[in-house]
């Protein structure tokens, strides 16, 4: 088998030969209107040895993998990127559409659908989560019968309850007959906030009338947090909406705080009621509902559910929805590390939200959905790194102090910030006296990932490119050991790999004479 020529070097010399034999893949991953999914690995760091895998939906046959394939098959590092079929171009007026369907025996089934409009990029995390759990998190499935349903957990309990009769339909309206599945996780209060879909923050909500709020919001508290999934068993179309809502109950911890009281949740406080669609991303407003004593004098709520995504009851706080915008004055430019910022209360000097924000001369970090708390802010800048750490208690910069909420624009000195020794890529070929590298016979991509050794933590390092063979990079320490492997599938698979390699040379060249690189 072919090997691969990687390695340190100062000069273009052969630097021999650190990773194992491979068999390249020598197909060119499709980079635009793509869906990279990361699925979990919850067997020990492994996929479950039973899970099933389809792309269904109208548009399934325009979907390809990113090697333009259809041979979907999870990496066994939970990856998959599919990609729409190059024969296509999704556009508004003709979009792309598609369902991913996943299952394993002892899990929650999980469907998601893709919508491709364009070229854009898209991504999903899909979490493997294990039936029948109960405690902080209760998970139920079944087949759905016109009945009532309750999870396993005689605590903490969550019902659905489904009237005779009704008709359930997808998105587009039209009824979904015969027989259905139900899937339902609910969280805790311990365990909701922490669990909130699009990270809790409501940047673009709508009313009960579907109009857009004035204001975005997050949640102080979540008393309960639900899922509820039904789909069709014959072929994964999932509900949207019912003629006829569901209701759905949940229990409450009577250890649990009211945050605008102060005291234990008891009858009569009220809380809000919200909705997220996890399709369309919209958060909604789905106005309040008063704290009840169920049976055996248990504290619950109780409201309708007329369409099927995450539902959540807790309290909100109203959020400064656009804040100012700090514009970075320095000397660096191509900088592919990020420091540590603290946005602070101008008075008390209270940390109100850290950032990493990149400082290259003219990058700017904008503030966004903020409680609205402090009146003026400053933004604190240290000599700490996301990628190597340093000095996170004397500040290297500090902006005036500007108003929270509206935006304002406001310079940050950042010249003090300390940046290991750079380090480049190349893809290359020593070629004979008078003749050149071919670029055009270059892999497309060659993405490359490092890890303290024997860890298995993978970061990015960079990526080279056919354009652009040379590419540089301050993420590796200069002087350190580390596990390197490649990719130029797009990073499904890593088939280069070689452990403890020690970064001692300012350019690192990867010989592609071996798989496609030539000389003319």
């Amino acid at each position: 088998m072919k090997k691969l020529l990687w390695g340190l070097c100062v000069v273009l010399v052969s630097c021999g030969n650190p990773f194992e034999d491979f068999v390249l893949g020598l197909k060119e991953p499709i980079e635009e209107a793509t869906v990279r999914i990361q699925f979990n690995l919850p067997e020990n760091g492994k996929l479950p040895q039973n899970l099933e895998f389809s792309v269904e939906g109208p548009d399934a046959g325009k979907v390809v993998t990113n090697l333009n394939s259809r041979n979907f098959k999870i990496s066994r590092e939970g990856v998959i990127i599919l990609a729409v079929s190059p024969e296509f171009t999704p556009t508004p007026a003709a979009p792309v559409e598609f369902t991913v369907v996943a299952r394993a025996e002892g899990y929650l089934k999980i469907i998601k659908t893709f919508r491709f409009t364009g070229k854009a990029n898209q991504s999903f995390q899909a979490q493997l989560v294990k039936e029948d759990l109960s405690g902080s998190l209760t998970t139920f499935q079944a087949e759905i019968k016109n009945t009532t349903y309750q999870t396993p957990d005689p605590t903490q309990k969550l019902l659905l309850t489904v009237q005779g009769n009704t008709i359930f339909r997808d998105r587009a309206g039209a009824e979904i007959p015969g027989a259905k599945e139900l899937v339902m996780m609910r969280y805790d209060h311990k365990t909701a906030k922490n669990n909130l879909p699009a990270g809790g923050v409501a940047a673009n909500p709508v009313g009960q009338d579907g109009k857009p709020l004035e204001n975005a919001f997050d949640f102080l508290q979540v008393a309960s947090l639900a899922f509820v999934q039904i789909s069709s068993r014959e072929d994964s179309r999932v509900v949207k909406t019912l003629d006829t809502p569901l209701q759905l109950t949940m229990e409450l911890n009577p250890e649990m705080i009211n945050p605008l009281t102060g005291a234990r949740v008891k009858t009569g406080d009220m809380l809000t009621i919200t909705s997220y669609d996890t399709d369309t991303g919209v958060w909604k407003d789905e106005g309040e509902t008063r704290v009840v004593s169920g049976t055996g004098g248990k504290l619950q709520v109780s409201f309708p559910v007329p369409h099927l995504s995450f539902w959540m009851a807790g309290w909100r706080r109203t959020l400064c929805k656009n804040g100012p915008s700090f514009i970075v004055n320095s000397t660096y430019s191509g900088v592919d590390i990020s420091f540590l910022a603290q946005l602070t209360d101008a008075a008390s000097g209270k940390v109100i939200r850290e950032y990493y924000m990149a400082v290259n001369n003219g990058s700017q970090l904008t503030i966004s959905n903020i409680p609205a708390e402090s009146e003026k802010v400053k933004l604190v800048l240290y000599d700490y790194s996301n990628y190597h750490g340093g000095n996170r208690t004397a500040p290297v910069a500090v902006s005036q102090a500007v108003s929270l909420c509206g935006t304002s624009t406001v310079n940050l000195p950042a010249f003090k910030v300390t940046l290991p020794r750079l380090v480049e890529i190349e893809m290359y070929t020593n070629c004979p006296a008078g003749q050149t590298l071919d670029k055009a016979t270059l892999p497309a991509q060659m993405r490359i990932q490092y890890s303290e050794v024997g860890k298995g933590a993978w970061r990015d390092a960079g990526i080279v490119r056919r354009e652009q063979h040379i590419a540089g990079t301050y993420r590796l320490k200069f002087g350190a050991r580390y596990d390197i492997r490649a990719s130029s599938d797009g990073g499904v698979t890593w088939p280069y790999q070689q452990k403890d390699q020690l970064i001692n040379k300012t350019r690192w060249l990867i010989d592609v004479k071996t798989f496609g690189g030539k000389c003319k």
